[in-house]
């Protein structure tokens, strides 16, 4: 990979890390693996430096995602308020309708 490849390849990590989330399709697994890959022996000092601070921010996605995943309540485990918003109203019980009668 050439210094000019590896300055479009830290370019446009630059641009996707301004526009990620801990939401977005991509897991952030896979831009951490897309980092370790760079070739660290053939980097310049200004390129390295600019990784650095790829990897700082992304250090700070994942460390959102672990912290919104570990206050996330588990699926089902509702407290009683919200299951009592979230039933339907129970009023009085409907009567049956009642019997037609046959008249003659």
């Amino acid at each position: 990979m050439s210094y000019q490849d590896i300055d479009k390849e830290i370019a446009h990590f630059e641009l996707v890390f301004g526009k990620i989330s801990t939401n977005d399709r991509i897991p952030l697994s896979y831009w951490r693996n897309r980092l370790s890959m760079f070739p660290k022996m053939l980097l310049m000092p200004i390129q390295r430096a600019r990784l650095a601070r790829l990897d700082a921010a992304l250090r700070l996605l994942e460390q959102s995602a672990h912290t919104l995943a570990a206050e996330e309540p588990p699926r089902g485990a509702l407290n009683r308020s919200e299951s009592a918003r979230r039933a339907p109203a129970r009023g009085p019980a409907a009567s049956p309708p009642p019997p037609l009668s046959k008249t003659s």
